[in-house]
């Protein structure tokens, strides 16, 4: 069943996201299912989080979530006033209302007729009892109508981002890990990771994004403390793999054949395509010793664009230089950065601190 249709009957009201986006209600970040907003004074709208409460969040029932929804994420809805809290369980076919009166959530009920008054948006009703008509009835409706918007309903213009939302001053990395449990704000957790997805989905937690991961594993850490990490395994264990890891890195052989996988690289991607410039930078040409997290950075001015090709079945498939290399090598990972196209904060600080061309 999927809610992000309700995004589109009433877009001119405001605005709907979903899938992973963060709410930022005071120094707690969230993940609904799917949340509407309608942007200042209430709420506003960055690259990767929403700051201020949305007007109308919708959580669907994970089995083994229940708990969660309710005793945690409900709480904290109705401490940062969230005004409309819609808890659906798909498989049960049911859909409860909860509705902010005098500061606490009352749950609500449909009209006489199936309607449902939104208290938050002015003019939006939604009917609840046509999610569960199947699509092969012959009466199923589109998502469209599963919302009547009233004809003097005020509009809005589509809401524009204020920015990224991310304090990229910071070092990355450098985690206050102690022995016991540190305190982690919103900003830290934003600023780490900004693309991770990190929830629980079909019974088991759901990480994305290698950028995020590498953050994550820092603010778990962070979360737990070391005292707590180390009972994971004996200590002697993590001694031995930091040890070897260290050795690993500090071995000048490792630098010498990520240094000929680089012109290799280099050379493969002049001979089939036309490039003129390229170059190295990153912990490669650093004299710091190679880590777990480094890679290898190849600077590519002038990025051809993502191509398409027809394949004999008649799909389309699409090639860039970023996927030709991640087959070359996956172990050190190549990532191409395009220094004359638009940078990213951590990209602009790889080309300050210097690169050596191929």
């Amino acid at each position: 069943m999927a809610m992000f249709g309700l995004g589109m009957r009433y877009e001119k009201l405001g605005q709907s996201l979903g899938g992973g986006f963060v709410n930022r209600l005071q120094q707690q970040g969230v993940m609904p299912d799917v949340l509407f907003f309608r942007g200042e004074p209430n709420n506003r709208l960055y690259d990767y989080y929403l700051d201020g409460a949305a007007e109308i969040i919708v959580e669907f029932i994970q089995p083994g979530c229940e708990d969660y929804i309710y005793s945690v994420k409900r709480q904290l809805y109705q401490t940062a006033a969230v005004p409309e809290l819609w808890i659906i369980d798909v498989v049960q076919r049911q859909i409860e209302l909860w509705r902010l009166v005098d500061g606490i959530y009352q749950q609500q009920s449909p009209d006489e007729s199936g309607s449902y008054q939104v208290s938050s948006v002015p003019g939006l009703r939604f009917r609840p009892e046509l999610l569960w008509l199947a699509k092969d009835d012959w009466d199923y409706p589109l998502e469209t109508s599963w919302f009547e918007v009233a004809p003097d309903a005020p509009r809005l213009e589509r809401l524009s981002k204020a920015g990224e939302g991310v304090d990229w001053s910071k070092a990355l990395l450098k985690f206050p890990i102690a022995l016991e449990p540190t305190a982690i704000s919103f900003d830290d957790y934003i600023y780490w990771c900004p693309e991770a997805k990190f929830e629980f989905m079909n019974g088991r937690p759901e990480i994305g994004g290698r950028d995020g991961i590498k953050g994550l594993a820092g603010m778990l850490m962070m979360t737990f403390g070391l005292t707590e990490v180390v009972k994971l395994a004996h200590p002697q264990d993590w001694i031995t793999a930091l040890s070897a890891q260290r050795q690993r890195a500090a071995d000048p052989n490792q630098k010498q054949a990520w240094w000929k996988l680089a012109r290799e690289t280099a050379m493969f991607l002049r001979h089939h395509y036309d490039l003129d410039r390229m170059a190295t930078a990153g912990d490669l040409v650093s004299p710091e010793p190679l880590h777990y997290w480094s890679e290898l950075v190849l600077l590519v001015w002038n990025l051809p664009q993502r191509t398409a090709s027809r394949a004999q079945t008649g799909q389309t498939h699409y090639t860039d230089l970023q996927s030709i290399v991640a087959q070359l090598s996956d172990q050190p990972r190549i990532r191409i950065v395009d220094p004359s196209g638009e940078l990213s904060e951590t990209e602009a600080q790889l080309l300050e601190a210097g690169w050596v061309e191929l």
